[in-house]
């Protein structure tokens, strides 16, 4: 199996939660994000060593 590295932070949201009704702005929301940074000095020159 290949594994992808990419060659950039990446931020990805997972749930959203709010409201009550699609035609009805909720006064809140909710969601859940992950940021995964690249190691430091990691990227050089726009490719990833390995």
């Amino acid at each position: 199996m290949r594994v992808l590295i990419p060659p950039y932070s990446t931020l990805q949201t997972g749930v959203i939660q709010g409201g009550s009704a699609l035609n009805i702005v909720p006064q809140d929301c909710q969601f859940d994000f992950e940021i995964r940074y690249l190691p430091e000095g990691a990227c050089s020159g726009g490719h990833y060593p390995g």
